[in-house]
């Protein structure tokens, strides 16, 4: 599992404003997102999340994006 302040969220397209810190935790084993009550319950978060982008700093002060979606992969051509 990792870690990471959040610097910015942005779900169903929307930005999220953050009026506090922010925490992401990555774990490579779960496909699901969970969020604070608090969180959830305040109206600022477009529900249901269809997709999400967590944008994070990285050590050199670069920027990193993680992004996740329900949407399924369509392929190419019928039958394929």
């Amino acid at each position: 599992n990792y870690a990471c302040r959040v610097e910015r969220l942005v779900v169903n397209g929307c930005l999220v404003p953050l009026d506090r810190p922010c925490v992401a935790v990555i774990d490579t084993g779960t496909t699901g997102l969970s969020v604070s009550e608090d969180l959830y319950d305040s109206g600022i978060l477009p529900v249901p999340v269809r997709e999400a982008q967590i944008e994070m700093r990285t050590e050199r002060g670069g920027v990193a994006v993680l992004e996740a979606s329900v949407r399924r992969r369509r392929r190419p051509y019928p039958g394929v």
